[in-house]
């Protein structure tokens, strides 16, 4: 109870889960409502002063328990929260870039998409070549043999306003039979399909 007290103060949202369940149950209820931290405190942590922090990211039990002082509960745990934080951020940051693509023909197009890749390409911005687009990718994605069997056309996702997605950008439009004419493009669009 005086951690839940010193850590709810601290504004860290706190649950104190005291139900009459086995741990293994309590462990699972919680990590499958996505706690990503469970704090454990028992007889002979209580006697060293200390608490362990088992980190929810981590897949393997031992890698992922971190050991934190009793006399600074609320640092160790904002500093292993810090921690889980920037190692989900950084994973899903490496897979993202992983799977884009900068493609500058349409030759590459449909080939990098079916891959399951996200791709950066000039883009036109009219809606009527997006729709090119997306029939276009979806007949050429047809004879592709796609996990999960989903098969369907790209789409815009967003246009990256980091000059580092915009290197090279050539000044006209991907769709080689894009409608707008000679619209000048000046930053490449993430085209991709949602699942």
């Amino acid at each position: 109870m005086e951690y839940f007290g010193k850590l709810s103060s601290a504004g860290v949202r706190v649950k104190l889960d005291e139900s009459d369940h086995s741990p293994g149950w309590k462990f699972n209820h919680w990590e499958m409502k996505g706690v990503p931290m469970r704090l454990e405190v028992g007889p002979m942590d209580i006697q060293k002063g200390q608490f362990v922090m088992a980190k929810r990211n981590i897949l393997d039990t031992k890698a992922g328990k971190v050991f934190g002082k009793d006399a600074q509960v609320t640092e160790d745990v904002q500093r292993v929260l810090q921690e889980i934080h920037d190692e989900l951020f950084s994973k899903a940051v490496a897979e993202r870039d992983a799977n884009l693509a900068s493609i500058d023909a349409w030759k590459d197009f449909s080939p990098n998409l079916n891959k399951g890749k996200m791709l950066l390409v000039p883009f036109c911005g009219e809606k009527e070549c997006e729709e090119m687009i997306k029939n276009k990718s979806k007949e050429e994605a047809a004879e592709e043999e796609t996990m999960g069997g989903l098969k369907m056309g790209a789409k815009s996702l967003c246009v990256p306003l980091e000059d580092k997605y915009n290197v090279s950008c050539p000044c006209t439009c991907i769709n080689p039979d894009c409608p707008s004419g000679k619209v000048k493009v000046e930053r490449r669009t993430l085209f991709g399909r949602s699942y």
